[in-house]
């Protein structure tokens, strides 16, 4: 399955900003169209299917996206 495919099923699931749970314990998925602030969780393993996401340790920040690993 490509990643496009991914995005499609995602979107049809989610056609609003927030998290919902899969029903397979442990998967739930987070859609947000705009930045979110910066917020002290700690994040499961996640998987990004479009955009990019910005985690900032220690004061030094350090973006990825869908073709990056962290």
């Amino acid at each position: 399955m490509s990643k496009h495919q991914i995005r499609q099923i995602i979107e049809a699931r989610m056609p609003k900003d927030g998290m919902v749970d899969t029903g397979i314990k442990g998967i739930q998925l987070f859609r947000a169209t705009e930045a979110v602030p910066c917020v002290p969780p700690v994040y499961a393993p996640c998987v990004i299917v479009s955009g990019g996401k910005e985690a900032v340790l220690d004061g030094q920040r350090h973006a990825y996206a869908s073709s990056q690993y962290m």
